[in-house]
């Protein structure tokens, strides 16, 4: 695994333990707030209801864009690589040879998680700062 690989694990994983925190605080506040506005509705209620499924649409298409932008990059920059290193491998440098092209595709693909990820995990670790100051 090279250094590009790893950097993008550790933020991959660092990541994971943030929404790992932070989304059972939301749902935990969300699921609360819900069931008493099902006895007691209020306009604040309905607006952090409308809110969430609001902002999850908004995440998801900004991960799926950053994820899909990231892939078109990278197969790209992959495919001249590879089509350089098969048509003329004896000029080609040691970058690109297969087991380095190997490791550029998961260094990629670590990164392309990373971009998906993110806007996910920046709207709930957002979420749970906010609703915990409402407690």
């Amino acid at each position: 695994m090279n250094a590009r690989s790893r950097r993008h694990l550790r933020l991959l994983t660092a990541q994971t333990a943030d929404l790992g925190q932070a989304v059972p605080q939301v749902m935990a506040y969300r699921l609360g707030k819900m069931a008493h506005a099902m006895a007691h509705p209020h306009d604040a209620d309905a607006v952090e209801l409308n809110q969430m499924i609001v902002e999850k649409q908004v995440a998801f298409w900004q991960a799926w864009t950053a994820m899909g932008l990231h892939g078109m990059s990278a197969a790209q920059n992959f495919s001249q690589q590879w089509l350089r290193w098969s048509c003329m491998p004896w000029t080609s440098p040691a970058a690109l040879t297969p087991l380095a092209l190997t490791g550029q595709l998961q260094a990629s693909l670590l990164e392309m998680a990373t971009k998906g990820l993110a806007p996910v995990r920046r709207k709930a670790v957002a979420n749970s700062r906010r609703l915990a100051r409402r407690r």
